[in-house]
């Protein structure tokens, strides 16, 4: 029979048929998947291997511990002093020379990584910009925004990659 002639129900009916009929036994197949079966065994690791896994589970532990725990949305300082002060706050002035720009903004742990939080002014005769923080003690990251899109790093600080986002961030310890 043709099967352009046929009725394609009656096609697609033969068709399911044939495909769901069992196929004949093949002993022979079924003997020689067993024999690798049965003589397969697990893959045995070197004694290096593990040394190698569980000095990289140290490290990645330690990493942790060291990176994982900063918190960049923890906000500003609290302030616990008078008014605008804070308790053992020192006085820093962060200033950046870039006569082009429209605004810029000091962004970092200080702030929790806020980006309109704390503007810097620029000074009248030139293109110096500057505020000044009051910080407590500690070590601080982070990066100046010029025009709302381009962070910048302190070209007169040290800088540290940050391990969040492969950047380099600005250092700043205030003793």
């Amino acid at each position: 029979m043709d099967p352009r002639e046929a009725d394609p129900k009656d096609l697609i009916e033969r068709v399911t048929a044939e495909l769901r009929r069992p196929l004949p036994p093949q002993p022979e197949r079924v003997e020689a998947v067993m024999r690798r079966v049965v003589s397969a065994r697990p893959a045995r690791r070197s004694p290096y291997y593990w040394s190698v896994f569980v000095t990289g589970a140290i490290a990645a532990g330690l990493l942790f511990a060291v990176f994982g725990t900063r918190d960049r949305t923890s906000g500003p300082p609290k302030r616990t002093g008078g008014v605008g002060a804070t308790a053992g706050a020192v006085t820093v002035r962060f200033t950046l020379e870039l006569p082009q720009a429209k605004r810029v903004a000091v962004v970092g742990d200080f702030n929790g990584w806020d980006s309109t939080g704390t503007a810097l002014v620029k000074s009248a005769p030139g293109g110096r910009w500057s505020v000044t923080l009051e910080l407590p003690p500690g070590n601080y990251h982070y990066l100046f925004l010029v025009d709302g899109r381009h962070w910048m790093a302190d070209p007169t600080m040290p800088h540290d990659r940050d391990p969040d986002y492969g950047s380099a961030n600005s250092i700043i310890t205030v003793l």
